[in-house]
């Protein structure tokens, strides 16, 4: 299988750090992402587990939004 691995991923509304190309978990679904590199937006957060929660949130919604 093919995979789209998508570095530099933050959620929505969230600190670039010092990246300088980011995309919101729900721009990378909306362009094809397979895969997303979430890195620091999770490991960072002051809770990991609310943060990866967060994120899958946002790319189910992403997700549903497509199928519509």
């Amino acid at each position: 299988p093919f995979y789209a691995v998508t570095p530099g991923i933050r959620p929505a509304g969230s600190d670039t750090h010092d990246q300088a190309r980011v995309a919101s978990v729900g721009e990378a679904v909306k362009l094809g992402a397979s895969l997303l590199v979430l890195g620091r937006a999770v490991t960072s957060a002051h809770d990991p587990a609310l943060a990866l929660t967060m994120c899958r949130a946002e790319r189910d919604a992403a997700l549903a939004a497509a199928r519509t």
